[in-house]
């Protein structure tokens, strides 16, 4: 994965280039580790969605 800091926002070039120095990973890496962060986060803040009513109980007529 190649990174074009010039397509990108000052703010995004900035912390690209302070991490790389920080750390001493590509950029490449860092954007990867942070885009696995952000998805594990998600999966541990939701909220599970009720659960379907397998069996449902039959409607009346209308009478």
């Amino acid at each position: 994965m190649i990174i074009n800091l010039k397509k990108e926002p000052k703010e995004v070039s900035d912390w690209v280039r302070e991490a790389e120095r920080a750390t001493g990973l590509s950029g490449s890496a860092l954007v990867v580790g942070a885009l696995i962060d952000f998805s594990r986060k998600a999966r541990e803040n939701k909220q599970p969605r009720p659960a379907k009513n397998k069996n449902p109980q039959p409607k009346k007529p209308a009478a």
